[in-house]
């Protein structure tokens, strides 16, 4: 058993600082133990004095041997630094949200707090991983992560928890049910590429910028092109690795066309708001030909496999076009007009 708990009532104000050790051995006798393996610190107090002086009673309680480590939950970097600073004893552990939409913070600051905590040897526990709080979509509902199932041949679950593992936290699973532990326990035996990891790490800017000016979190990859949205016109040209796919070609749906542009596509987020039909399940060649009798089409894009419960829908025909990305299991071209 690995045990952990958390001082919260003092930081947050509703025991006076003086009770902490009285707070602690409560805490204590309700787990039937003389020990925790980590005593964490629940979302720092912002005055500093008052930092310090908790904090000093926790090392009292790490030097007893009582908290064999101490930690911190719900810090953004700038809490980190303010603690290491006056630390005897540093924290060994981190607590925080961290989740696709959220990864690592409430509200996404200029640096990344799990990256701070790694480069100070500050391990990283990861909650809320699967859970939809404080989102409207749960993350295991979303498409994004439903394709990458569906591709790796794992559940929604496991393919949450294994990125987290992959980007270096730890994961806290929560179930009741005995099927659910098993599963969320089989993390170790597969990988998810590279491609399915930048996937994933993009819903951040998705989720946080909202077609903003400025794409959120900043130390994020835009993923999904949501500056290249809001850049200005003329702004953003095609990279040469992507100009094969712009313009019309003869040989639209051919196989020569679809080795070329196949993993070549629109960030959805880019023609979600531009197309022209509702998705249809038609074949690359065939999903050109209803763009060439469509006026109004000025692009058309394949998703393959189909499959609309993973968002993938098939042929999407387009009124405005914009810079292409690469996105698996996708096949693109534009047809100039």
């Amino acid at each position: 058993l690995f045990i952990a708990t958390k001082l919260s009532s003092v930081p947050k104000g509703l025991t006076d600082v003086a009770h902490t050790a009285d707070v602690f051995a409560m805490q204590l006798a309700q787990l039937g133990t003389d020990y925790v393996d980590v005593y964490m610190l629940h979302t720092p107090p912002q005055d500093e004095s008052q930092l310090q002086g908790i904090w000093r009673i926790m090392e009292s309680f790490y030097d007893q041997g009582r908290g064999r480590a101490l930690g911190v939950s719900n810090c953004d970097v700038n809490d980190l630094r303010a603690l290491l600073a006056i630390a005897r004893i540093p924290p060994a552990y981190i607590q925080n949200l961290f989740k696709l939409y959220k990864p690592g913070e409430q509200i996404p600051s200029e640096q990344d707090v799990v990256s701070f905590a790694h480069a100070n040897q500050i391990a990283v526990m990861g909650y809320s991983v699967q859970t939809d709080w404080p989102h409207i979509m749960p993350p295991l509902e979303d498409p994004h992560v439903l394709a990458v199932a569906s591709q790796t041949g794992r559940t929604p679950s496991q393919v949450l928890h294994r990125w987290a593992l992959q980007r270096g936290v730890g994961v806290i699973p929560k179930s009741a049910t005995k099927a659910r532990i098993f599963e969320n326990a089989q993390l170790l035996d597969f990988q998810l590429s590279e491609s399915a990891m930048r996937l994933l790490d993009g819903l951040a800017t998705l989720s946080e910028s909202g077609g903003a000016a400025q794409t959120k979190p900043v130390q994020q990859e835009d993923v999904y092109g949501l500056g290249r949205l809001s850049a200005p016109a003329g702004a953003a040209e095609p990279s040469p690795a992507m100009a094969t796919t712009w313009g019309s070609s003869p040989d639209h749906g051919t196989q020569e066309l679809l080795a070329r542009t196949h993993n070549q596509g629109f960030p959805y987020s880019a023609i979600r708001d531009h197309l022209l039909t509702p998705p249809r399940h038609l074949s690359p060649g065939a999903c050109q030909q209803q763009c060439l009798l469509e006026p109004r089409c000025v692009a058309w894009e394949v998703c393959t496999p189909f499959d609309p419960q993973a968002g993938c829908e098939g042929c999407y025909l387009i009124q405005a076009a914009t810079q292409t990305i690469r996105v698996e299991g996708w096949y693109a071209a534009v047809e100039s007009r």
